[in-house]
């Protein structure tokens, strides 16, 4: 599915020093894999993600998806198979778009350029069909601003978004922080529901409670280098800690 080999990127301080957030870093994801993403700040997660999504080009390496040499394709071609939650939802949405024309985004054939999908009532009942499962009255409000909704309502717009769309990957950064239990729950719920039906899962997570019970697989990266592995079942904060500061496990 995605094969990362030995990637490297650095970045400049501006000051004469050299940071290597990333550092001959190697991976093999395979379809519906689930893997859970832990460091201390710095340790190369954000910038693995961004790598992963071709915020940038990595500096050394090569990144391959489907088989697929991607590593200098644009962000926008790689999101047609990418989907992507953010922290903040609205990073991951059109806050000046309704809650229709959003989701009508998703099955546009890249992330830029006028919106393309047409607002049939087919589609348009489709997308009524999708907001029912929330149990929050969405699909009676399709004609609302999404940047006017509370923040899990507009995370859960962003999931829909990115899940209903089809994508065969998805990477994720902090998806339930700040938002209610109800929707953290619904939101881990779709994320479990994609990776069973093969979509593979790379998630970013500070949460123990969370990791343990979504992962199949804990990944510790340590400046820009992983250091392992830990089965979520068997996994504890202490040795997470320990590996998180660069101690074998």
């Amino acid at each position: 599915m995605l094969t990362l080999t030995k990637l490297e990127k650095s970045f400049s301080t501006g000051s004469g020093y050299v940071h290597k957030a990333l550092d001959g870093l190697s991976l093999n994801v395979e379809k519906g894999d689930f893997i859970t993403i832990v460091g201390s700040n710095g340790a190369g997660k954000s910038t693995l993600f961004n790598a992963i999504c071709g915020d940038f080009f990595v500096d050394r390496g090569r990144i391959a998806l489907e088989g697929k040499d991607i590593t200098y394709l644009p962000a926008h071609k790689r999101s047609r198979i990418i989907g992507r939650l953010f922290q903040d939802p609205l990073r991951g949405s059109a806050p000046n778009m309704t809650i229709e024309e959003n989701l009508a985004l998703a099955y546009t054939s890249g992330r830029i350029g006028p919106l393309r999908f047409p607002l049939t009532k087919k589609n348009r009942d489709l997308f009524r069909e999708h907001l029912a499962r929330f149990g929050m009255g969405l699909e009676d409000r399709v004609n609302v601003k999404v940047g006017t909704l509370s923040g899990g309502n507009q995370q859960k717009i962003v999931v829909a978004r990115e899940l209903d769309r089809g994508c065969r990957m998805l990477i994720a950064a902090q998806p339930t922080r700040g938002v209610d239990i109800a929707s953290a729950d619904y939101i881990q719920s779709r994320i479990l529901t994609a990776a069973e039906q093969g979509c593979a899962v790379l998630l970013i997570s500070s949460d123990l409670d969370e990791l343990i019970k979504v992962s199949d697989r804990i990944m510790v990266l340590f400046r820009g280098q992983i250091m392992g592995f830990v089965d979520a079942d068997n996994a504890t904060r202490e040795a997470l800690g320990r590996m998180m500061l660069g101690e074998a496990h």
